[in-house]
């Protein structure tokens, strides 16, 4: 099981096979539930498909069981970080289920998410087709995204800031871009005083990105994929860092329902 710790009120770690035995609401002639077992074990095949080995994984749950999120580790060749495909489901509609690409730093298990993909906004007769298509072309990319996540975090370690700067952009992502929380707040701070790793540099951008990172392990499973996406754009664009988004293009359903962005949720 993967170190990844989220802390929001409920959330709990559940076993892959209890997150593939809860119970599934019943579909309707508007609404085609996908399942948790659909995700997971569709991943697990085009993961072996493709060549990964899965070195751990993780599964959480919110207190209704019925928001979820996890992740798949995967070794990439790299002595800091392993590769991460990430996901996303709820039973109750109130998001839509969705995955992503990034990283798990091996020293923290921080996570750094990048990859986006475009799903449909409901799930209807054909979005298990789709989930399943959609998924199987992430995972063709996995290599290609860990390469870019690996030269982005290396720039930032050449980028050094000041306590001044920390707190500016810090501030930002508290107040501007509202991707932190009051608590997040706080547990940067604090992580920014005393580092829980060494990460083998100081006073760098890689350093407060890590800091955020840490504090952004207690994200709900509703908000944690796009919470870690909106901080790694946040940093990347501040730094000037050039980020090389992977581009999957889902074919258009067979439903009158439109194309929307992959963390769009399901009711605004």
């Amino acid at each position: 099981m993967s170190n990844i710790i989220l802390k929001a009120r409920g959330v709990k770690t559940i076993s892959r096979e209890e997150s593939i035995n809860l119970q599934i609401p019943r579909p309707t002639s508007t609404y085609c539930p996908i399942s948790n077992n659909e995700i997971i074990q569709t991943t697990l095949e085009q993961l072996d498909k493709n060549g990964f080995q899965v070195k751990s994984e993780f599964h959480k749950c919110d207190g209704s069981k019925q928001k979820f999120v996890g992740g798949f580790i995967i070794s990439g060749g790299n002595q800091e970080m392993d590769i991460m495909f990430g996901y996303k489901n709820s039973y109750d509609r109130s998001m839509s289920a969705a995955f992503a690409l990034g990283a798990n730093i091996m020293i923290c298990s921080n996570s750094v998410v990048t990859g986006e993909v475009s799903m449909i906004r409901k799930h209807t007769g054909t979005a298990n087709q789709i989930l399943t298509y959609g998924i199987s072309e992430g995972i063709k990319q996995l290599g290609d995204n860990f390469l870019s996540i690996e030269r982005q975090l290396e720039e930032m370690k050449q980028i050094e800031v000041s306590k001044r700067i920390c707190a500016e952009l810090v501030g930002r992502l508290y107040l501007e871009e509202e991707i932190i929380t009051a608590h997040q707040l706080s547990a940067i701070k604090g992580e920014l005083a005393f580092e829980s790793y060494d990460y083998g540099v100081k006073d760098t951008l890689f350093n407060l990105y890590q800091a955020t990172t840490h504090a952004m392990k207690s994200s709900h499973p509703r908000t944690f994929l796009t919470d870690h996406i909106d901080a790694h754009s946040f940093f990347t664009s501040q730094a000037g860092i050039i980020q090389s988004p992977i581009q999957i293009v889902i074919p258009e359903p067979e439903s009158p329902f439109k194309q929307l962005d992959l963390f769009e949720e399901l009711y605004q």
